[in-house]
């Protein structure tokens, strides 16, 4: 009885709500005063308004329903139709909980045309919810169709990459009801030590019994001298014969030896041993170990930041941190990755009981649906479950898009403005990452990363002589200049060996790269009473060497990279121009080895990347400093870049997390 009046007066509210033009949720449009509504007969049908868009056609029973839209900003007006039977219009919200839109809908249907699809006894009424609820999401594309139509192809291509739905690589769990398996490491005293310390004991008992009188009163005067109660301490500590031939302490006792044996008297157990004086003994542990939450923060295909919370049988409050090492996701599925706290009391020696889990015990990475990939977006999630239900233990995850690996960049190298100098003055450059992060061995990573840049040099200088390389007749070039004067570059880097610094946000990397530069090029011919023959090329030149690279990621809206390198350059297109040899007549100061590898250049460079705004944008400003050395010749190429890169999620550590979207339990299969 009481849940049909519940829904009876549920029934009645929202019938007046969108009868009177309710605010909240829906309002009628194109009321009229009570004198208006008299003139009216029953007869008069308002018509569809020209503006209003049919935005779907649904069948209910055996009629067929037209439903027409006039969108707004945060609103747009519906009005339902059957043939030309048109009512008035409704207002909604755009960001309607559906469940709500819903039963609008079918409040209005019944208000307006008899159909119900609300009350219990409507056996139908649940086998139109979806199609309903696809008028919302219709209103949304529609929307996003007219803003299209008003925009430029290359704004429509950068619009469909920022409003692209996310696809999911899986759903994250934490496994917060069950026992946590765990293993207990002590630290006990050595049985060396152990005896050592018995006999001591057993020494200095049977010596500070015959204290004289004199010395007692002295040792009683030492409350009131603890910077002298502190000196024979240190002394204590470096042994009887320091101590008892120290002339401050022969002024202060008559029997040193005595003396030095009450000091050790009055140590406290902690104090009498170090860190070499204990053995470790690991074994499992017996007591329940239950998660109650974790907050995970994702960077570049790694759990760059886990922070789990823990009770030890329901009374013990822990926290483990991956304060050593980041964590590849793929070890959520797979044993071998592990984490470790402190006990909070200390024993009587003042050692700490360690407590270490498994990641794979405390998470799961499974599918959601048919998708299950370890490219995770870089984001934010915390993962719990309390009484009200308002979050969850289980969240979706977001797969990273292809565009988050790309970076477009347009720089400047400030060196440019020397009309004497080689550098490029306007510069667009392509930057992808790829982020692999699928193995490590604590600290030591396998394989991180890939990267590949290709820059495009869009004027090279203020004087166009420095644009290419220009030689005359039987002129020589250097081999340094495929490099300084290039127009085009493209570089691949594997990073082969990584060991994360963590405390000081910094990856130490040992990689190799390959790169081409292609090269304008100019030969003139002077020829006697007539006109200069003039023959162009562009030149194509590899190089390729092991680099070393600090990426320093702090978690603030600043990231850098500072890189050395070797490389061999060398030419690599056609033998001949013009029927002179490259390699013999042309191209001076190729190179030799050094240190038993070939290289001829020497580059030092340090990228720097600034989010200018991370709530609201991933862009933000791109500078370079560096430059290269030729060893041949002594002769450098510096470089002084400044500009704006449009996406900098993979080089800055740093990017507004959204609340993650809960897992439902039922959609939960183990792989």
């Amino acid at each position: 009885m009481k849940t049909k009046l519940c829904t009876f007066l549920f029934f009645t509210l929202f019938n007046i709500v969108f009868s009177q033009g309710g605010k909240n949720t829906a309002s009628l449009k194109g009321e009229k005063s009570e004198s208006q509504k008299e003139q009216v007969t029953n007869t008069e049908k308002p018509k569809a308004p020209a503006k209003l868009t049919l935005i779907k056609t649904l069948k209910i029973e055996d009629s067929v329903f037209e439903f027409r839209i006039d969108s707004k900003d945060a609103t747009f007006d519906m009005q339902i139709c059957k043939t030309e039977d048109c009512k008035k219009s409704v207002e909604y919200l755009k960001d309607m909980d559906p469940k709500t839109f819903v039963f609008a809908v079918k409040l209005n249907l019944n208000n307006e045309f008899g159909i119900d699809l609300i009350s219990e006894s409507s056996s139908i009424g649940t086998q139109y919810n979806d199609s309903i609820q696809k008028i919302l999401e219709k209103v949304k594309t529609h929307d996003e169709k007219e803003i299209r139509k008003e925009l430029s192809e290359a704004k429509n291509i950068l619009r469909r990459i920022d409003t692209a739905e996310d696809n999911y690589s899986g759903q994250l769990i934490l496994n917060i009801d069950k026992n946590i398996p765990y293993q207990i490491t002590h630290y006990k005293l050595k049985l060396k030590k152990l005896k050592e310390r018995l006999n001591e004991e057993s020494v200095i008992n049977n010596n500070i019994q015959n204290l004289s009188t004199k010395d007692e009163a002295a040792f009683m005067a030492l409350d009131r001298e603890p910077v002298m109660y502190q000196y024979l301490t240190i002394k204590a500590e470096e042994g009887k014969k320091a101590f008892i031939e120290d002339e401050t302490i022969k002024g202060k006792f008559e029997n040193t030896t005595l003396a030095y044996y009450q000091v050790l008297s009055q140590r406290t157990e902690s104090s009498k041993y170090c860190c070499k004086d204990f053995k470790s003994e690991t074994s499992n542990g017996t007591g329940n170990l239950k998660v109650t939450s974790a907050t995970v923060q994702f960077f570049n295909n790694k759990a760059a930041t886990i922070k789990i919370r823990a009770k030890l049988n329901e009374s013990i409050d822990l926290i483990f941190i991956n304060s050593d090492f980041s964590v590849p996701i793929r070890y959520f599925n797979i044993y071998g990755s592990r984490v470790s706290t402190f006990m909070p009391e200390k024993d009587d020696f003042g050692q700490r009981t360690k407590i270490e889990i498994d990641y794979n015990d405390v998470f799961d990475f499974l599918n959601y649906k048919d998708s299950y990939s370890y490219s995770v977006a870089n984001d934010k999630m915390e993962l719990y479950k309390d009484k009200e239900g308002k979050s969850t233990h289980m969240a979706k995850v977001k797969e990273r898009r292809f565009f988050d690996f790309f970076s477009a960049i347009i720089y400047s190298d400030l060196m440019g403005f020397n009309t004497e100098s080689p550098n490029s003055l306007v510069n667009a450059q392509a930057r992808i990452l790829l982020p692999i992060n699928l193995l490590n061995w604590k600290k030591l990573s396998f394989f991180r990363q890939l990267t590949a840049v290709t820059n495009f040099s869009m004027q090279n200088s203020f004087d166009d002589e420095n644009r290419f390389i220009n030689i005359k007749d039987e002129e020589q070039f250097n081999n340094f200049d495929l490099l300084r004067k290039n127009n085009l570059y493209g570089k691949l880097s594997v990073e082969v060996l990584t060991h994360e610094a963590k405390g000081f946000f910094t990856n130490i990397g040992l990689g190799y790269s390959a790169g081409f530069y292609r090269t304008g090029f100019k030969l003139t011919n002077i020829v006697d009473n007539e006109e200069d023959k003039i023959f162009t090329k562009q030149l194509f030149s590899i190089a390729h060497g092991p680099y070393l690279n600090f990426e320093i990621r702090p978690q603030s809206n600043f990231g850098a990279d500072i890189t050395f390198s070797l490389e061999d350059l060398n030419y690599a297109g056609d033998e001949k121009f013009n029927d002179a040899s490259f390699s013999e007549s042309l191209i001076t100061n190729k190179g030799k080895d050094h240190f038993g590898m070939p290289y001829n250049l020497l580059n030092l460079e340090a990228n720097f990347y600034w989010l200018t705004n991370p709530k609201t944008s991933v862009g933000g400003v791109y500078a370079k400093l560096g430059s290269y050395f030729h060893t041949n010749t002594n002769s450098i190429y510096p470089q002084f870049m400044v500009g704006y890169a449009t996406n900098l999620t993979s080089f800055v550590d740093k990017f507004q997390s959204k609340k993650p979207i809960p897992a439902e339990e039922e959609e939960t299969k183990k792989e």
